[in-house]
């Protein structure tokens, strides 16, 4: 898969998990679980040493989805919980998009002649 498909298919499946007041708790479900397997999939195609903040966005991605489900289940504090880490994520990962973005366009300038 090209970076570039990978990257699109992390937005559009960020983007319709974020939208499921309008898609509802099943297409939240399914493009969750197809983000999860990509943002795996983009951690071991980068090949390069995790460092403490990707670890910790890992992590967090991890904890939102474990309490998803309960979520569902129980609503009330658990969705609560839910929706603040999806929050966090949401914020972690364009944080991480930013700085990475950016440290790949200073790589390029210092490396052209």
């Amino acid at each position: 898969m090209g970076k570039k498909l990978m990257y699109g298919a992390l937005t559009l499946s960020g983007l319709v998990t974020l939208m499921q007041p309008l898609t509802g708790s099943v297409v939240h479900k399914m493009a969750a679980s197809v983000f999860l397997v990509l943002c795996v999939a983009h951690t071991i195609a980068a090949r390069q040493k995790l460092t403490g903040a990707e670890v910790g966005l890992l992590a967090l991605l991890l904890a939102a989805f474990a309490t998803g489900v309960p979520a569902l289940m129980q609503g009330g504090m658990a969705g609560a919980v839910h929706g603040v880490l999806g929050i966090l994520c949401l914020c972690a990962m364009v944080c991480h998009g930013f700085v990475r973005r950016r440290a790949l366009k200073k790589k390029e300038r210092n490396c052209k002649p």
